[in-house]
């Protein structure tokens, strides 16, 4: 079946759910480019973050965005609104700082909180809003591979 951009809206926004350790139920992490398009569909924008970086697709309908390796395998997913990524049946997307950090911590006590953002390496999953204020709002979360950040 080929994912229409309606279905990959619908499907980011009540299925995508993460998996401890990187990825997604459905979608792990090291598929290549094609399996992540036939998954998503192919109505995205490609483009590069930097020069130096390596190509990203970005499904603007649905808030995802998946980043490749340098032999385009997947390596990293990143969803804004209006995607709903949940981890363990909780959004991760839809709810304040203070609480998705609350809810990252009861699985890894070793959660870095930064300035912006919280990221646990060991469960392959971040968070991030603009000012990082435990009141605001999520305004992203990724899931990447193990050393991703490395």
């Amino acid at each position: 079946m080929r994912w229409t951009c309606e279905v990959a809206y619908r499907r980011a926004v009540t299925e995508l759910a993460f998996e401890l350790g990187g990825g997604l139920k459905g979608l792990p992490l090291g598929l290549s480019k094609e399996r992540v398009r036939a998954f998503f569909g192919n109505d995205h924008q490609q483009f590069r973050r930097s020069p130096d970086s390596n190509p990203t697709d970005y499904w603007a309908a649905a808030g995802v965005f998946a980043y490749y390796d340098g032999a385009d395998f997947l390596e990293a997913m990143e969803f804004s609104s209006p995607s709903d990524p949940t981890l363990n049946g909780a959004s991760l997307v839809r709810v304040s700082m203070g609480d998705a950090i609350e809810r990252l911590r009861l699985l890894d006590p070793d959660l870095s909180v930064e300035p912006g953002g919280a990221t646990s390496t060991k469960l392959g999953i971040g968070v991030w809003s603009s000012t990082g204020a435990l009141d605001q709002l999520v305004m992203s979360a990724i899931t990447f591979r193990p050393g991703y950040y490395e």
